[in-house]
């Protein structure tokens, strides 16, 4: 009886050793997220998004002369003209509706899975001019995320194509054009991209945000797995769609001041072997 019991704690020995192994080797073949990975699904596919909203600075410039005197009264006056820039403070913003589509597209690197995401974005302004006078107009569009891909780019003001007129510029779309006293335009701007865990935007300009409207389309996110990067405001709808596969967020503001931001913070994804690592871990 003592040799069968000695034998079957030698078993049971060189079994648990080899469970042992197994579980780590498991472990370090799959579902093994690293920083260095996560860095290289970025490089390759795209970074997070923040997309902060159209800039738009309105000014008119006035050539002034400007009389420098010497103390010694012998030398005569100079006279010197100078072009002095005049800044229009005034809110031109209207009603800014913005429509994004996002779909969940997860990456693959090394034995673990990584959040991703495309996006179909459409930017939409009403902009005037708020000065009783000639302006000129500088719009500047900063793109979410720099190093990114953006593909099917479109411009529009009042309908005509402005894209071949605009200049990329520190990572940014730059329009500039002349206006009329209280003239009023609407501006278009749309593209396709991606990235990975989480879509945010945010007014970073202080001011009074009016007839705004934002909505993100996620067809492939229930209701149950929303989740908001830090810093968001409570969204002002939420409606199931896709029978219940799927959700619209909508945010809504009017005559409003905040520097909160909006957006979607994608759910972790279960790993690759993940319910056999565990099993492994429990037999052991």
């Amino acid at each position: 009886a003592t040799m069968v019991v000695l034998f079957l704690v030698a078993v049971l020995s060189l079994l648990r050793i080899y469970l042992h192994r197994t579980l780590a080797d498991f472990q370090r073949s799959h579902g093994r997220i690293t920083t260095a990975n996560y860095n290289a699904v970025q490089t390759i596919w795209g970074a997070e998004q923040t997309q902060s909203e159209l800039g738009v600075e309105n000014f008119f410039e006035e050539e002034v002369s400007e009389r420098i005197e010497f103390q010694d009264i012998t030398k005569p006056a100079l006279t010197r003209k100078k072009t002095v820039r005049h800044v229009i403070p005034a809110n031109p913003f209207l009603s800014p509706h913005h429509e994004v589509t996002l779909r969940q597209n997860p990456r693959r690197k090394g034995s673990a899975l990584y959040v991703g995401y495309e996006t179909a974005c459409r930017f939409t302004w009403r902009l005037r001019n708020p000065a009783g006078r000639d302006v000129h107009s500088i719009v500047t569009f900063p793109l979410p995320a720099s190093g990114a891909m953006y593909d099917e780019i479109t411009a529009t003001l009042d309908g005509r194509d402005v894209l071949p007129q605009m200049q990329l510029k520190d990572s940014a779309l730059v329009l500039n054009r002349d206006l009329k006293p209280d003239e009023a335009f609407d501006l278009c701007i749309a593209f396709t991209s991606r990235g990975m865990s989480y879509w945010y935007f945010q007014v970073r300009e202080a001011r009074e945000i009016r007839d705004f409207s934002l909505t993100l389309n996620l067809p492939d996110l229930p209701v149950s797995k929303l989740n908001y990067p830090e810093g968001c405001m409570t969204p002002t709808k939420i409606e199931p769609t896709n029978r219940d596969q799927g959700c619209l967020v909508s945010y809504r503001l009017d005559h409003a001041i905040s520097n909160k931001g909006m957006g979607i913070s994608l759910p972790s994804l279960p790993q690759p072997g993940e319910t056999t690592r565990a099993v492994l871990g429990e037999v052991e």
